[in-house]
């Protein structure tokens, strides 16, 4: 996962590429299940741990970057939303909308995204979880941060009755909640 070169052949912007990259990474882990097709999954894994966890902490960097991102976003909702009680008006579900939004804008997706990567490689190896608590503690964040942004992403899935979909909430839900079963 290296950073993406300066010149951008397509118009991409880094950000682009990161949700690209995550994107990509996270559907790998996903399609190829530690179960069925482990020695496939065990690769996708196994890149995170070469060269020291290089990936792991550019990882981490990503996580930091678009963590700080969602925050200032949600620093200027709270405004918003304090003006427009000043000036005596209710919030609406457009409004909510509109939030959740400028949220995505702002990188949700992609760390929604990161979080999984990071809860898949921490419950697959416990050097892993140890490296990326560390790195965390250096960012002072926690598990439990990770563990929230997850949990949200999983409770604003829209589920119907695609089993799929249920299968995939559960599982998010249990990676969230394994993140914090140790380091508390």
């Amino acid at each position: 996962m290296k950073k993406g070169s300066k010149k951008h052949k397509k118009g991409y912007s880094e950000n682009e590429d990161d949700e690209h990259i995550v994107s990509i990474i996270a559907t790998l882990l996903r399609a190829f299940d530690s179960s069925e097709q482990g020695k496939l999954w065990n690769r996708v894994v196994d890149k995170f741990r070469e060269n020291d966890y290089a990936k792991v902490e550019r990882l981490l960097e990503m996580h930091e970057k678009y963590s700080q991102k969602v925050k200032n976003c949600d620093y200027k909702i709270i405004q918003e939303k304090s003006n427009i009680s000043k000036e005596g008006e209710e919030i609406d579900s457009a409004d909510e909308e509109d939030f959740y939004l400028q949220r995505i804008d702002a990188g949700l997706f992609t760390l929604q995204r990161i979080n999984y990567i990071i809860a898949v490689l921490c419950q697959a190896q416990s050097q892993i979880k140890e490296k990326v608590q560390q790195l965390l503690t250096l960012q002072d964040n926690t598990f439990e941060e990770v563990k929230r942004v997850l949990i949200d992403y999983a409770q604003g899935m829209v589920i119907d009755s695609n089993e799929d979909a249920k299968t995939e909430k559960n599982k998010i839900i249990s990676l969230a909640n394994d993140l914090t079963s140790v380091y508390q």
